[in-house]
């Protein structure tokens, strides 16, 4: 990182993914173009997880080509005087999988669910049985993470 005055440690750059409201995830498509989505990642122990459509681009690509990059801001403001912005920011580097496993697809789809509707979580169940089968879970193992502010 060319400035390492807002260089940040491996933590920083988990509580950035973990209090950001999307993350940006990266891949390469077979013809070896770059392709970016946002994604509604949740961290479960050491990995990133996430949950996609049973078809699409995002999905081949990743079947393609494994290897990522997954972005998040936590905090962005605009500094106009100074022409700048104040930011919290994480990059992960790593590998995709498909989760197959059932017991580790429903921890998945737990961590997702108590991140974003932690209010729902007596329906979990229920909506796990229903959603499930049309549901991938996605882990990504991190190969390098890098955190980065500008406060």
């Amino acid at each position: 990182m060319r400035r390492k005055d807002r260089e940040r440690d491996a933590d920083f750059a988990w509580r950035v993914l973990e209090t950001a409201p999307y993350a940006t995830l990266s891949t390469v498509n077979k013809a070896g173009e770059p392709c970016s989505v946002p994604v509604s990642p949740a961290r479960l122990d050491n990995a990133i997880v996430f949950h996609c459509a049973v078809a699409g681009e995002k999905l081949d690509n990743l079947t393609a080509n494994p290897s990522v990059c997954l972005s998040a801001v936590s905090r962005a403001d605009i500094l106009a005087e100074q022409y700048t912005m104040a930011y919290d920011s994480a990059v992960f580097h790593g590998r995709a999988q498909i989760v197959t496993d059932p017991r580790q697809r429903r921890a998945a789809l737990r961590a997702i669910t108590e991140r974003y509707a932690p209010e729902h979580m007596a329906q979990f169940d229920e909506v796990f049985e229903k959603e499930a089968p049309r549901t991938v879970i996605v882990r990504i193992e991190p190969t390098s993470v890098t955190g980065k502010s500008n406060s």
